[in-house]
């Protein structure tokens, strides 16, 4: 169990600074009659002990309620406990630690065995809970030495399912297997004489029935002989008779247990009662003895050494025992498990109380609530050059990196993953254009929580020199003494360049300009890069030479030199 250590029927659990004293403890009990420290700071509850003597008050026997362990240990999944705004997490308390066995497969067990025995010729109850990736024997009614026998019963996990065996007589197992490395609460049911002279036995796996058997003798041989043991079964059965894995909280009733009540208490540390004639909390922790808690007495003995680890087993106070608060932002403020969607930092005190004794312990977990994933953003600006494409936007709030996405071609269509920008930079440069493309761009905004959907798409650009202009788009006209020359626009153009000759005869401008190069002879006339359709050539009009003149179109690509003059 995830509780207290239990010793001859009892738990010692600390109770200084934390909860109240069980209503039922006698102040004149000594705990020395049943060998447990005189630390102040514990408490002795457990079963119905019967102790005479000047330590016991005048009724001469004293009753004690069962108090479980506290204060809970609060498991987050996830691990840590941060969580996106706008999303959840599951909160889930248990109770712990407490201790459990370990089996290493080669037939280290726990032998019950007296006073009293424990049969299995009338209807009885076998539970456990069980962690393992392997199989193995859970509980069994077997020969105390050699080999497997008439009159055997046994609980064990072969194949991964959960199966049980009587000697000489038949089996049944579960459909599905619980060899998973998690842990599951198991029972077997046994009820003689259910239908005429067929007995009825049923398998549960984590509180639901999963295999039922009507028509078999389950105590078609006499139990002379037998024992019980936890962990093993004999030398040569099952298949595999060493169970490699854990075990806690191993129950076993003298009754048939009702499906609801199976299910209702897998979690739950029972006191003792009617018909719970062996109970192994299993929390001893240390030594060779697995005190029984139901307060009859039937202690265990460990054989070969299984080891005593930490349990993890969801074994506690049950779901109604627990309150949360603030109630801010959970589904429930009673539960075991609750899920947890603040909008803001919250720190939640979970409190177990124990019904039995009126105990309680708190703890605390703080959900961290983090911004969203953040908003997609606005279109980028795109501004190239003969070489790149420079590309800024406007930060988004809480965005801690960027995602770049280009398309080859206009809108955005189809547009893939080009690069990401970290550190919250929102700038990025790309090297990758080439000459003669166009491109459009969007941007996804990112932080821990997730990454916006795409942004607003830019206006497409191109890395193309100008179009060709036509020839018969310039003209040039006199304009007082200067020569006015004007022409048409043209496409993808940001300026023009005017080029001159007085020898055209001489000095030909190829066309076409394969080379797309300036010829020998031409002198560029302005001084600036010409943003208008409109230039004068001053004076030209005045001197006595004939000019012939070539306008080629630029961008930052460069200029475009193919058009004739």
């Amino acid at each position: 169990m995830n509780g207290g250590t239990v010793r001859n029927g009892l738990a010692r659990t600390p109770i200084a600074g934390n909860g109240t004293v069980d209503p039922l403890w006698n102040p004149n009990f000594d705990s020395s009659v049943f060998g447990l420290s005189a630390d102040a700071s514990w408490l002795a509850v457990g079963g119905a002990q019967e102790v005479t003597g000047s330590a016991l008050s005048t009724t001469g026997f004293a009753r004690f309620g069962v108090l479980r362990s506290g204060p809970p240990a609060i498991a987050v999944t996830p691990g840590a406990p941060t969580i996106c705004n706008g999303n959840s997490t599951v909160l889930t308390a248990i109770s712990g630690p407490g201790s459990a066995l370990s089996f290493n497969g080669v037939q280290d067990y726990v032998s019950v065995g007296s006073p009293g025995t424990i049969d299995t010729a009338a209807d009885f109850t076998w539970e456990a809970w069980v962690k393992t990736s392997g199989n193995g024997t859970l509980i069994a009614r077997a020969p105390s030495t050699g080999n497997w026998a008439q009159g055997g019963k046994s609980l064990f996990i072969e194949n991964g399912k959960l199966t049980f065996d009587v000697a000489w007589v038949d089996h049944f197992e579960s459909p599905g297997t619980i060899n998973d490395g998690q842990w599951h609460h198991v029972a077997l049911t046994a009820q003689f004489g259910y239908s005429g002279l067929n007995d009825q036995t049923i398998l549960y796996i984590d509180g639901a029935a999963v295999a039922t058997r009507n028509n078999w003798d389950v105590n078609a041989f006499p139990e002379t002989g037998m024992a019980l043991k936890i962990g093993f079964t004999n030398g040569d059965f099952p298949v595999t008779p060493s169970l490699t894995g854990v075990l806690d909280e191993v129950r076993i009733w003298s009754r048939v247990r009702s499906a609801a009540e199976i299910q209702a208490d897998r979690y739950r540390l029972l006191p003792p009662q009617a018909n719970l004639v062996a109970c192994f909390r299993l929390d001893d922790g240390s030594g060779a003895v697995a005190a029984d808690a139901s307060g009859n007495g039937r202690d265990g003995t460990l054989v070969s050494g299984p080891a005593w680890v930490v349990s993890t087993a969801p074994i506690g106070p049950e779901a109604g025992d627990y309150t949360w608060s603030p109630a801010t932002g959970l589904s429930s403020t009673t539960g075991a498990v609750v899920t947890a969607s603040p909008t803001s930092t919250t720190t939640y005190t979970v409190t177990a109380t124990v019904p039995e004794t009126g105990c309680s312990n708190s703890t605390t977990v703080t959900v961290t609530v983090i911004p969203p994933i953040p908003a997609a953003p606005a279109a980028p600006t795109a501004t190239p050059d003969c070489s790149n494409v420079a590309l800024s936007w406007t930060p988004v709030a809480n965005a801690t990196d960027y995602e770049v996405w280009r398309s080859t071609g206009g809108a955005c269509v189809g547009a893939v993953q080009l690069a990401s920008t970290t550190g919250g930079s929102a700038a990025y440069t790309d090297s990758s254009a080439t000459v003669g493309s166009s491109y459009s761009y969007s941007v996804r905004a990112k932080d821990s929580c997730g990454t916006s959907g795409a942004g607003a798409c830019s206006a497409t650009v191109s890395l193309t020199y100008p179009a060709t202009m036509n020839a018969n788009d310039l003209s040039v006209t006199k304009a007082g003494s200067d020569n006015r020359l004007v022409w048409g626009a043209v496409s993808g153009a940001t300026g023009y360049d005017v080029y001159s000759t007085t020898d055209p005869a001489a000095n030909a401008w190829p066309d076409p300009n394969p080379g797309n190069t300036v010829p020998n002879g031409w002198t560029k006339m302005n001084s600036s890069t010409i943003v208008a359709t409109t230039w004068d050539h001053s004076s030209a009009a005045v001197d006595a030479t004939r000019y012939n003149y070539h306008v080629s179109p630029s961008n930052a690509c460069g200029s475009n030199h193919n058009q004739p003059r």
